[in-house]
């Protein structure tokens, strides 16, 4: 695909409980993004499998799709399934689609436009980086980051990149992982849907893996998800990158400074998060359902 000034971009936002993060999220893109007249199209795909009560309609999403919650895991493989299915059948003519979860907001269109214009110059299908630590980012160990990615759309319908369809996989091959001590891993398995699409364009039973990853824009300033380990063996992610424009906070407070910092308005969510002195409002959902 040749670059094009102006492409046609999804986003496909998928979201649980974190309902106000998703509002803002959807209006940053309609605010910022819009106003940055660097896309010729921009399509909001908004796929939800909360209690129907904390997200009663749309709001700024052109497509809201409601889903049963399957789990944590299952659960974020669905969505995006789903969402990446509006637009193979609905916006087919979409040149990239964006992933994000709903508190992974993105407010510097101009990075994104650079990384989409070096994927088509490149012919390089989808941008992401490894869900890894400092010295422990290998692709083949940890995985492509899925809550923030891009996808070259015409490539992942073509070979079938998408469904990742947890839940199969789980079904097929899950007692054969728990008897090696293992959990399916999403981004392990965004990884192997990916290499399989592309040995299926490549018409070849087997190709290396040097040249795999040269159909991917590694999110090097990204690098890495995660600055340490903590005590309880959890993974602890970095929140903010600068220049990318990414917010990942769970916690709304720093978002709000970030955002007054960066002279951000438009949409009454983003509104009321920085006219808020008293931010408990905010994913009340998230504390009220696993008090």
């Amino acid at each position: 695909m040749q670059a094009s000034e102006n492409p046609k971009i999804g986003f496909v936002i998928y979201t649980y409980d974190r309902v106000d993060d998703a509002k803002i999220n959807m209006e940053i893109l309609r605010h910022v993004w819009d106003a940055s007249h660097l896309f010729a199209d921009i399509k909001i795909v908004h796929c939800f499998n909360g209690d129907k009560s904390w997200y009663t309609e749309k709001t700024v999403e052109d497509d809201l799709v409601r889903l049963h919650n399957s789990g944590h895991f299952c659960g974020a493989s669905d969505l995006i399934d789903a969402g990446m299915d509006v637009f193979a059948k609905k916006y087919p003519d979409t040149d990239y689609v964006i992933v994000l979860a709903a508190d992974t907001w993105l407010i510097n269109p101009q990075h994104i436009a650079h990384i989409i214009h070096a994927m088509a110059q490149n012919n390089q299908y989808i941008a992401t980086c490894p869900w890894g630590l400092p010295r422990h980012t290998d692709f083949s160990d940890v995985g492509m980051a899925t809550d923030f990615f891009i996808v070259q759309s015409q490539f992942v319908h073509t070979y079938h990149v998408f469904p990742f369809d947890y839940k199969a996989f789980d079904d097929q091959y899950g007692d054969f992982l728990l008897y090696n001590q293992q959990k399916l891993s999403l981004e392990r398995l965004f990884l192997m849907r990916f290499t399989k699409a592309v040995i299926a364009q490549a018409e070849r039973d087997v190709i290396s893996k040097k040249e795999i990853m040269r159909k991917v824009y590694i999110m090097k300033d990204r690098m890495p998800v995660h600055s340490t380990v903590n005590t309880d063996g959890y993974w602890v992610r970095t929140h903010h990158w600068e220049e990318m424009g990414l917010l990942t906070h769970h916690d709304p407070a720093p978002k709000k400074e970030i955002i007054k910092k960066q002279n951000i308005h438009g949409g009454e969510n983003l509104q009321k998060l920085l006219s808020s002195h008293n931010l408990e409002y905010f994913n009340h959902n998230v504390r009220d359902h696993h008090e």
